[in-house]
């Protein structure tokens, strides 16, 4: 054969049996890297973490607390706002107040904790683990009172009694697990047992194993893993694919609704303030009547504060309230703080003083045949806060235990007054009357002292916190003559009857302000200039038209002897 007829072959080379090898061995390294990187970044832990690196403690009696499906951690500059002692969970004065239920009231001075119910009123002394009830015995299950340092504690059982609350307490660490009231919540169960985590995501501590079928209370969604709250206590994550049934939930009330009753009058309040600063001043009854106004109640000032231990000077007439009576008029007597100097703090807020004052203005009421109370204290301290309400509120268990009427004066809401707590006022008084005046006083620049927005303002405000059938408005029958001068700003209150005299002694007109619904005078007497924002029957008739509109429980009127027979007309023809 020729060399042109040869074929060429190639000739495979053949591979090395140790390459073949390496190339495996890489293979298989890969293999290995591939799934210790997925382990060490997918593989979910196993490990556990402990309870305390989320339920954190400044000392091993301190009790955590979960309210609602969130943990409540204080601050460094707060008490604990749980102990456990002798076995038993107490809860923290103040954290009690603020997160369960403002209505104890604890005198640190006389170690007394005070709390009203609708119809009742419970006492309770450091240092005992019996309590009274208006004036009979109960026994808790232990002692009620903790005191640790200057913090006052509460045992959580004999709380359950009066504030709707449910709880269960779990160990190490020590934790309590709350839930209000009307509380909603979301609720389902677990699909199999599951990690519950620190975190959302595999690499997370473990906190508890919940087991299957376990209900949890989901807190929040973060799409692939959700919090939770287990039935041991524990907040942590989960999977949402391992839980099933979710249901929305309202935590159920244990104990009765509470129903506030009022004593209420036969139609509207037509109530008119008699100043009476002395005994003598009741026999000017007549004169303050003279304009033959059309009231159904008259309140003379005839209470006062006389000393820090509740006593009053007593100014009441039984012959006053016998000529009322026979007119048709209720007489509610006013207690007032004003005219002697007197700390507050000490007649609200300790317990015998406090009680010293409610048994004095009710027996004096006895006496003398008077209706009811008219609560008028001004510019307390936000020290007086806890004990005031509380004041209000035996003041009105003892009124209905009496039969007396209860009503009580509020300025028109502010942030600096809104401790005067309209909303428990309206629980527990018959009435709540707002004095919709004194918009611009003394201590402000010229004005109205109740233009018509300014009423509206303070109507609006008040009915958030009160209803319409309990609020009375308070109309001024008197206005203020301002001076603008090179000495400054001077200002004083005049009887709304000397106005139309005192404008014509100076020759001064009137002009119509639409939005302060007044008539308005100016004019410049020796040099300065004299303002008057006049309260008169056509100022009258627009506020009373905010009380027709929001079909309050009446209207009031400071004071009478200041009135015009014309303003009486005005008042029939909106009030009937």
């Amino acid at each position: 054969m020729g060399t042109e007829g040869k074929r060429r072959v190639k000739r495979r080379k053949r591979k090395s049996p140790v390459a073949v090898l390496l190339l495996i061995i890489l293979m298989a390294l890969i293999v290995v890297a591939g799934g210790f990187i997925w382990l060490i970044r997918y593989a979910p832990t196993t490990e556990h973490g402990s309870l305390s690196s989320y339920y954190t403690q400044t000392r091993e009696d301190e009790v955590c607390v979960v309210l609602n499906g969130s943990y409540l951690e204080p601050t460094e500059e707060e008490a604990p706002y749980g102990l456990v002692v002798n076995g038993n969970v107490y809860l923290e004065y103040t954290f009690v107040k603020q997160y369960l239920d403002d209505g104890y009231v604890y005198d640190s001075t006389e170690g007394v904790l005070r709390y009203a119910t609708d119809t009742s009123l419970i006492t309770v002394l450091m240092g005992h683990s019996d309590f009274t009830v208006d004036g009979d015995e109960g026994q808790a299950s232990a002692q009620i009172l903790w005191q640790d340092g200057d913090q006052v504690y509460i045992l959580a059982d004999f709380l359950k009694n009066y504030t709707d609350v449910n709880f269960y307490a779990k160990s190490e660490p020590n934790r309590i697990i709350m839930e209000s009231a009307g509380y909603i919540k979301t609720e389902a169960k677990l699909r199999r047992n599951a990690a519950v985590r620190r975190f959302g995501g595999p690499k997370s501590l473990i906190l508890e194993d919940g087991v299957q079928g376990e209900s949890v209370t989901i807190l929040e969604d973060y799409g692939k893993w959700i919090c939770v709250l287990t039935e041991n206590g524990t907040i942590g994550c989960v999977m949402d694919r391992q839980v099933k049934d979710k249901q929305e939930k309202v935590v159920e009330a244990r104990l009765p609704k509470r129903v506030y009753s009022h004593k209420q009058m036969d139609g509207n309040v037509k109530l008119g303030w008699h100043q009476v600063t002395n005994a003598s001043a009741n026999s000017r009854l007549d004169e303050a009547l003279a304009n033959n106004p059309g009231l159904n109640v008259i309140s003379p000032t005839w209470f006062q504060l006389n000393d820090n231990n509740g006593n009053i000077n007593n100014l009441s007439s039984g012959d006053y309230v016998a000529s009322c009576h026979a007119r048709g008029l209720q007489v509610w007597a006013l207690v007032s703080n004003i005219e002697v100097k007197v700390d507050e703090e000490s007649v609200l807020n300790v317990t015998s003083h406090r009680d010293n004052l409610v048994n004095n203005l009710v027996n004096a009421c006895l006496a003398s045949g008077i209706d009811g109370i008219n609560v008028d204290f001004e510019a307390l301290s936000i020290g007086c806060k806890n004990g005031y309400i509380q004041f209000i509120r035996e003041l009105s268990l003892a009124c209905k235990k009496n039969n007396l009427f209860l009503s009580v004066d509020n300025y028109p809401p502010a942030d600096h007054n809104l401790f005067y707590n309209r909303k428990v006022q309206a629980d527990y008084a018959d009435y709540v009357i707002l004095m919709a005046y004194d918009e611009h006083n003394a201590t402000t620049d010229p004005g109205s002292t109740a233009s018509l927005s300014f009423v509206k303002e303070a109507v609006a405000n008040t009915l958030t916190e009160v209803p319409a059938e309990q609020l009375v408005m308070a109309c001024p029958l008197y206005t203020r003559i301002w001076t603008v001068g090179s000495d400054g700003i001077g200002c004083r209150a005049q009887a709304m009857k000397a106005t139309p005299e005192y404008l014509a002694e100076n020759g001064a007109t009137t002009t119509w302000l639409t939005d302060e619904a007044q008539n308005y005078a100016e004019f410049v007497q020796d040099g300065v200039k004299v303002q008057i924002w006049v309260e008169d029957d056509a100022s009258m008739a627009e506020k009373l038209k905010i009380y027709q509109q929001n079909k309050l429980a009446g209207v009031a009127f400071w004071k009478l002897g200041f009135d015009t027979p014309q303003i009486w007309g005005t008042v029939s023809q909106y009030v009937n």
